[in-house]
């Protein structure tokens, strides 16, 4: 719920209707005047956060596009060295990692428009984060220099934020099953 400037007056004037107190008819008191000051600092908090939250989004644009252009630069620096249109693997295993990051700073770019707008953090963009930067991980790594393991936990994390994921989607389609659900029957009652 947002409130901004005339809205907190009414907030405020509704709030002491339903709670009437001494301060309507007495003058304020330091009840109603402690209740105002929170209400004050507590738009004060927001209008901080959201400014905070702006300029991180404004950095990850930023970083996100020079990153792409590194990303580029890499590919076409690559391409035109001997032998020409020709990429070894280590070439490509870095335009994969460089391009998975590029795809981490879209997805984190998300996560803050989401909270700039719904002042909400969806857990399934943080999976999708998560399990993107292990991927890039595993891409760039040099397997034959980790020991068994390393891998083996490597493993382990893929497979439990995979599980994660997969319970979050199964949960949240289930609930719009249960909503629709319960749409019809107070439709049908």
């Amino acid at each position: 719920m947002r409130l901004k400037g005339s809205k907190i007056s009414l907030f405020l004037g509704l709030f002491l209707i339903a709670n009437p107190s001494p301060a309507l008819y007495n003058g304020p008191t330091a009840q109603s005047t402690s209740l105002m000051q929170g209400v004050y600092m507590l738009l004060f908090l927001r209008k901080i956060e959201r400014v905070i939250v702006s300029a991180l989004l404004i950095m990850m644009v930023i970083t996100v596009f020079l990153a792409t252009i590194e990303v580029g630069w890499l590919l076409i620096k690559d391409m035109i060295t001997e032998p020409k249109f020709l990429l070894e693997v280590e070439e490509l295993l870095d335009i994969f990692g460089l391009f998975l990051l590029v795809l981490i700073g879209i997805e984190l770019m998300e996560t803050l428009k989401v909270y700039l707008t719904e002042r909400a953090i969806h857990v399934e963009v943080v999976f999708t984060v998560a399990l993107i930067a292990v991927s890039r991980k595993v891409i760039i790594l040099d397997v034959k220099q980790l020991p068994s393991l390393t891998l083996l936990g490597i493993a382990a994390i893929i497979v439990a934020m995979s599980f994660g994921y997969f319970l979050l989607k199964y949960l949240r389609h289930h609930e719009k099953e249960d909503e629709a659900a319960g749409i019809l029957r107070k439709t049908r009652e």
